[in-house]
């Protein structure tokens, strides 16, 4: 398996919750769940050839695009619906540190959806992009910085895992965590 990663980009910006005060050990069990998540489904993937960095390349280019359409929309409009409409059908799962655990299937979505109305517009980017190819199964995994009037108000770390779906991608789990803020001291 290679991996494609995008430029880097602009210095951290801390999270808006802070993670750590919730124990490392919690932190650790929800990275070493979604590893074994991206594990499995690369598994169930398979696939008869290596991908090529040009394979790579340009799974990179299309869920960024996918991924810019659909945030550009959530926070201009405070409309998760597009968010949604990115995951299958069924078997599919989301994790985010208010969301109580790991939800799976419509409880993912309608979760994702009680968002609408509620969330201020923000601008944001979009950085440290990469993907990782097996079969038709894609582990992407990307950083969003949100600013209010120009200043910085938040950092997600991002994983989303999608499967191939005809021309496109579709969603299959979704994990977004705040970064934990450095210790002082």
């Amino acid at each position: 398996m290679t991996t494609t990663k995008a430029p880097p980009s602009a210095p951290e910006i801390t999270g808006i919750q802070d993670t750590a005060s919730r124990g490392p050990w919690i932190f650790l069990a929800v990275v070493v769940l979604a590893a074994l998540v991206a594990l499995v489904v690369a598994l169930m993937a398979g696939g008869d050839s290596e991908p090529t960095a040009e394979d790579e390349a340009a799974a990179l280019q299309e869920l960024v695009a996918q991924e810019t359409a659909v945030l550009d929309f959530y926070f201009a409009e405070s409309d998760s619906s597009t968010y949604v409409g990115m995951y299958a059908t069924n078997d599919v799962s989301y994790v985010d540190p208010s969301s109580g655990g790991i939800l799976k299937d419509q409880a993912a979505k309608d979760y994702l959806l009680s968002f609408t109305g509620l969330i201020p517009p923000f601008t944001y980017e979009l950085t440290d992009a990469s993907v990782n190819l097996s079969g038709d199964t894609a582990i992407f995994t990307f950083n969003v910085n949100m600013f209010s009037d120009g200043a910085p108000v938040g950092t997600w770390n991002t994983t989303e895992i999608h499967q191939r779906a005809g021309d496109g991608w579709e969603m299959i789990h979704a994990h977004w965590s705040n970064p934990a803020r450095p210790r002082v001291g």
